[in-house]
C-alpha cells in the first residue's frame, strides 16, 4: 500500500523531481538487472567481506567456556559444548534471515528505482548505480 501511495505522489504531486523511486509493475528486465547487481554487493550489504578480520574473530570464538571443579569438567564441558553449538546454530539462522529480507529488500528497491527512473540498461553509468545503492 506505502508503495502505491508513493508511486502516485511522485507522479502527481511530485510529478517535477528529478529522482523517482517508486514503480508499481516491475519489468522482468529490471528484475534481472537487480539479482546481478545483488550478486556484486552482497559482500557489502552483509556487512563485509568473509575474509573480513572482525568476521573471521567472531566466527571463531567460543563464547562458553568451562574453567571449573576437574569434578565435573567431563559434564560442565558437554552442557557447555551443547550450549556453544545451539548459540553457533542461532548465530546462523539470524545471519541466514538477515540475508534473505535485505536480498529481497535490495532487489526489489533497485529495480523499481532504474524503471521509475526509465534507466537504459544497456547502456548504465556506474554513477547512477552508485546513486542508487546510495539511496538504499
Amino acid at each position: 500500500m506505502r508503495n502505491y501511495i508513493s508511486y502516485s505522489l511522485e507522479n502527481t504531486v511530485f510529478n517535477n523531481i528529478s529522482t523517482k523511486t517508486k514503480a508499481i509493475m516491475i519489468d522482468s528486465k529490471y528484475k534481472e538487472f537487480a539479482n546481478k547487481d545483488y550478486d556484486l554487493v552482497k559482500d557489502i550489504l552483509d556487512g563485509g567481506s568473509k575474509y573480513d578480520q572482525m568476521n573471521l574473530i567472531r566466527q571463531k570464538r567460543t563464547i562458553f567456556k568451562f574453567n571449573g571443579d576437574t569434578k565435573i569438567s567431563k559434564l560442565g564441558t558437554k552442557v557447555l559444548s551443547g550450549l556453544e553449538k545451539a548459540s553457533r546454530f542461532n548465530s546462523d539462522m539470524l545471519e541466514l534471515e538477515d540475508q534473505i529480507f535485505i536480498s529481497g529488500y535490495y532487489k526489489r528497491f533497485f529495480a523499481e528505482y532504474l524503471q521509475a527512473n526509465k534507466v537504459d540498461l544497456s547502456n548504465v553509468s556506474e554513477m547512477l548505480l552508485n546513486k542508487a545503492r546510495d539511496i538504499l
